[in-house]
């Protein structure tokens, strides 16, 4: 965990070091990523009517992730 924190600081002052330049240059696609990531979860939490529902859907309990388990679950039912 001390190493993680070490690393983190390293970066943080080299990103710092490097000037505006560097990081004028990453602050416009991030806030890009955060304001599309904000847009897609909340737009599946509006459709679940809650949030802790919506971030499930959103981020962990995708489409894909339920058709694979409904495939495992098919197999298993199968082979009994």
């Amino acid at each position: 965990m001390l190493d993680m924190l070490h690393l983190a600081r390293s970066v943080f002052y080299l990103l710092v070091n490097l000037g505006p330049s560097l990081c004028a240059t990453f602050v416009q696609p991030l806030i890009t990523v955060a304001m599309l990531l904000f847009l897609y979860a909340g737009w599946h939490v509006r459709d679940e009517g809650g949030i802790t529902n919506g971030l499930e859907v959103a981020f962990v309990n995708t489409r894909a992730y339920r058709a694979e388990h409904l495939r495992d679950l098919e197999s298993a039912l199968m082979q009994t």
